[in-house]
């Protein structure tokens, strides 16, 4: 089993997160206006986490950006593999492997991604 509050299965989980909201693209912003008329934006709560861990943008107060918008950096698309392929080589751990060569139906992958 995974342990549910480390990674790679935190950061996999928040992956999956990423990816239902950009696939089932629905409103998540929400654009208000502060008292002296300066408008705002709110975005999903996840933003702020890879905001402040360097992977999404950070847009000046002055610029209103959306939420899918922050989140196309390099780094971001870098973190998602990354993220990916630790969660596939989780799995593969629990697999063992056959001590016959040739035998083992997971080598292949096994071999690729580790």
């Amino acid at each position: 089993m995974f342990d549910k509050g480390a990674n790679p299965f935190q950061d996999f989980v928040l992956l999956l997160s990423l990816r239902n909201d950009l696939m089932h693209l629905k409103p998540r912003d929400e654009f208000t206006q502060a008292q002296d008329g300066t408008p705002t934006v709110k975005w999903p709560r996840y933003v702020a986490s890879l905001q402040q861990r360097g992977l999404a943008r950070v847009p000046d107060v002055k610029v209103i950006m959306s939420w899918f918008n922050t989140l196309q950096t390099p780094a971001m698309a870098l973190w998602a593999c990354e993220t990916a392929k630790e969660i596939i080589l989780g799995v593969l751990k629990f697999i063992p492997d056959d001590p016959i060569p040739g035998k083992d139906p997971s080598a292949m992958f096994k071999k690729m991604f580790r």
